[in-house]
């Protein structure tokens, strides 16, 4: 997500006023997109093409430049790793690798089948993954985890004790 305060992003004033959706994307467009959010907008009929998007001063501009942190790890497997630490409190990590990309789900349930919390719900790349949860909040109990991507679905359990 970029939310920079007090930054602007110009409509091309050639465009006709009416209403648009501004759609951000995170991987390799077109043939690997990680994920995307947006918003709706709408532009007026004015003119706005001598206007030129700025950044305000002590603000990192985040399109300056593409860091590249880490490597993509290759797995040969659907797995669900497990979660780290396990019996833990309040917060554990739970590891899982993908052999293709794809949709992915990741939840929590408690012991009666409720789901307490969706962790990750959206499209990952090939590799291992690693997502934190948080249990601040929760009774200590026996909780269960769902792993569902491109058709597989693993389960393991995990204890939170306060």
């Amino acid at each position: 997500t970029i939310n920079r305060p007090d930054m602007w992003f110009p409509v091309p004033g050639g465009w006709a006023g009416g209403s648009y959706d501004f759609i951000a994307r995170v991987g390799w467009n077109p043939s690997t997109i990680f994920d995307e959010s947006g918003f709706p907008f709408t532009k007026d009929g004015a003119d706005q093409a001598g206007f030129q998007p700025w950044v305000p001063d002590g603000v990192p501009n985040p399109f300056d430049q593409i860091i590249k942190d880490g490597t993509v790890q290759v797995v040969d497997k659907f797995e669900l790793v497990g979660a780290y630490p396990n019996p833990f409190n309040p917060t554990t990590t739970i590891s899982y690798a993908l052999p293709t990309a794809g949709s992915v789900e990741l939840s929590v349930f408690d012991i009666s089948g409720r789901e307490v919390a969706k962790l990750v719900d959206g499209y990952r790349d090939i590799g291992v993954h690693n997502v934190q949860f948080d249990a601040t909040g929760l009774a200590s109990g026996v909780y269960l985890y769902r792993l569902n991507a491109n058709g597989n679905v693993a389960v393991n359990k995990m204890v939170l004790m306060k």
